[in-house]
């Protein structure tokens, strides 16, 4: 639990080599909200199988509730987002705090 987060909490992963998580949703646009720390590294983002994108976590400090917004449009209806961590030598966890479709 950390207040400075969206809703009070967030989620890191473990140190294994590419965890991901999937989100499926029904809208046309996304963002991505996460904490950012020096030992947190990229995220890979794919929507329906495609890459879209990467997130860099990376940041000297902690900081809670950064923003990556998608900067396309989707058809409007089902999706899935995959959001896959990419391990960066010694940057060995990430996070994602919360999704906000629109």
């Amino acid at each position: 639990y950390d207040h400075r987060a969206h809703g009070g909490s967030y989620k890191r992963t473990s140190s294994d080599a590419y965890p991901y998580v999937t989100f499926d949703f029904t809208g046309r646009s996304f963002s991505v909200l996460y904490t950012s720390n020096w030992r947190y590294r990229e995220l890979y983002a794919y929507v329906d199988g495609v890459y879209i994108g990467t997130i860099n976590e990376q940041n000297p400090g902690l900081d809670f509730q950064e923003r990556w917004d998608y900067p396309g449009q989707l058809p409007y209806g089902a999706h899935t987002l995959k959001l896959v961590f990419r391990s960066t030598g010694r940057r060995t966890t990430g996070s994602v705090d919360a999704v906000i479709v629109r």
